[in-house]
């Protein structure tokens, strides 16, 4: 006798509700989420990143990366020129997005944040609650498509 697909308990998965995942990370006195799929890796900062001359002041170098030139780029002094101390706490967050692969410098990040949804926005601009702080959305369209930021050289 066969059961039903519904009667078989290899068929009775518990659906979960749909949790969005975010990077977490602190920069300019201020903790902001990115979003996880434009984040493929966070990596410490590399010791053999090599400084470009010529290019503005947030541009910090280039390191090579597993074999592939990752150029690096102090987030907190583009953002609010202000350097990163380059401490043990500081990560590099791999963005891939859209045409656009590089590092962010960040003083620290906080790792993964699961959002249940996006129905927590306190109202405050972008302003999210979750594990106990408020969090501020990068918006990575706006981020790759900043002239900006897309111009390095001086």
């Amino acid at each position: 006798m066969q059961l039903a697909a519904q009667e078989n308990p290899l068929f009775q998965v518990e659906v979960e509700s749909r949790r969005e995942a975010f990077v977490g990370f602190s920069l300019c006195g201020t903790d902001y989420l990115a979003p996880l799929a434009s984040v493929p890796e966070i990596i410490r900062i590399p010791e053999n990143f090599v400084p470009v001359p010529g290019v503005k002041k947030w541009m910090a170098g280039l390191a090579n990366v597993r074999g592939a030139l990752l150029p690096l780029v102090d987030f907190q002094q583009f953002l609010c020129q202000q350097s990163v101390h380059l401490s043990s706490a500081a990560r590099v967050l791999v963005i891939d997005h859209a045409d656009l692969r590089t590092g962010l410098i960040v003083p620290m990040a906080h790792g993964l944040i699961y959002l249940d949804s996006m129905e927590q926005l306190t109202g405050e601009g972008e302003s999210i609650r979750a594990e106990e702080r408020d969090w501020k959305l990068l918006d990575m369209e706006w981020l790759v498509t900043n002239q900006d930021f897309r111009q390095a050289v001086t």
